[in-house]
């Protein structure tokens, strides 16, 4: 069994993916509305979980969405510049 996750980009699904090997183990979505993405939810199969796997998803996310020049990210009810490199609040 693959135990590196690996982060893809689902764009037209909006949103993020970890899967090792072919298997989806967790996944951050999103919304986005002009220069502003919401991440408004992040779930983890509860076979994986407390392996850190979600905050991976979320870490790649946004530095995909750093260098597609966005600057704006709010996760959940916190707004983060993504200037300054938080992920979280």
């Amino acid at each position: 069994m693959t135990t590196t996750l690996t982060v893809r980009h689902e764009p037209d699904q909006h949103r993020f993916v970890g899967a090792l090997g072919d298997e989806v183990v967790s996944l951050a979505e999103y919304a986005e509305r002009d220069d502003v993405v919401v991440m408004h939810h992040t779930e983890t199969d509860p076979a994986h979980g407390g392996n850190g796997y979600a905050k991976q998803v979320v870490v790649a996310a946004l530095d995909q969405l750093r260098a597609e020049g966005k600057r704006n990210l709010s996760i959940g009810d916190c707004r983060v510049s993504m200037q300054i490199g938080c992920w979280a609040c």
